[in-house]
C-alpha cells in the first residue's frame, strides 16, 4: 500500500506543479540554451514529467497513465484509447480525436533539436489506429479514419489523408 501511495504522490505532484504553472513550449524555434525561455520550459517540462511518466508506468494501470497524460496537457477525444506503452514526449502539444487507438511501444515526438529547437503540435484525428512499434515526427497531421501499419515513421509535417491506409519508412499510402 505504501508503495502505490508513493507511486500517485510522486507522479501527480509534478503533474499538478507542471499543470499550475502552464509549464510548456509553444511551437516555434528556440536556441538550444538555458538562457532561451522556450528551451528552459522544455528542459524545466522534461525534468517534471519524465521521472514521473517513468513511475507511473511501474504499474500497469493504463487509465492511470492516461490521467497523467491528461493532468500534463494530452487532448485526447470520447472512447480513445493508449496502449499504456507508448511515449509522448510532450502531451501537451498532442491532439487525439475521438476513437483512436494508440498502438504499444508507438512514439510521438513533438520536438526536434539540432542546432535549434523545433516543437511542433502533433494532429491525430478520429478513428484512427496508429499500429504499435509506430514513430511520429512534429508537426504530422493525421486526418480521420487513418490507418497507420505497425513500425511506420510518419515524418516531420507529413500529412495522412483522410481515409488512407499507410506503411513505411516513410509512411506511404497503400492501395
Amino acid at each position: 500500500f505504501c508503495f502505490l501511495f508513493f507511486i500517485l504522490f510522486e507522479t501527480f505532484i509534478p503533474g499538478l506543479f507542471i499543470r499550475l504553472f502552464r509549464i510548456k513550449v509553444d511551437e516555434g524555434e528556440y536556441e538550444v540554451s538555458i538562457k532561451d525561455k522556450g528551451f528552459f520550459n522544455h528542459l524545466l517540462f522534461f525534468t517534471l514529467y519524465r521521472p514521473s511518466l517513468m513511475l507511473v508506468g511501474i504499474i500497469p494501470l493504463v487509465p492511470l497513465r492516461l490521467r497523467f497524460l491528461k493532468l500534463v496537457g494530452l487532448t485526447i477525444g470520447k472512447d480513445s484509447m493508449i496502449a499504456g506503452t507508448e511515449l509522448i514526449d510532450e502531451p501537451y502539444a498532442v491532439i487525439i480525436g475521438d476513437n483512436t487507438l494508440i498502438g504499444g511501444y508507438t512514439m510521438i515526438y513533438t520536438h526536434l533539436s539540432f542546432k535549434k529547437m523545433i516543437n511542433k503540435k502533433i494532429r491525430i484525428g478520429s478513428n484512427c489506429f496508429i499500429g504499435n512499434k509506430s514513430v511520429i515526427f512534429p508537426g504530422a497531421i493525421i486526418e480521420d479514419d487513418v490507418i497507420v501499419k505497425p513500425g511506420s515513421v510518419v515524418l516531420e509535417d507529413q500529412v495522412l489523408k483522410k481515409g488512407g491506409i499507410y506503411q513505411g519508412n516513410p509512411a506511404k499510402k497503400i492501395p
